[in-house]
């Protein structure tokens, strides 16, 4: 990835960040998680609701 484009994707996720921390989901989204560094070191899985039994 090159510094534009990691620059870029910087000023999104802290955009995204700041937008969900006021409780403003962006157009579609139903619900948002955030995690600090030590949830997602032990997260291992994400999993979706209404999803088949063992559709992988």
């Amino acid at each position: 990835m090159n510094r534009a484009a990691f620059l870029r994707h910087r000023r999104a996720n802290r955009h995204l960040l700041r937008a969900v921390e006021r409780g403003r989901l962006p157009e579609g989204c139903g619900s948002a998680v955030l995690l600090d560094r030590d949830a997602v070191d032990v997260l291992r899985r994400i999993d979706f609701a209404d999803r088949p039994e063992g559709a992988e």
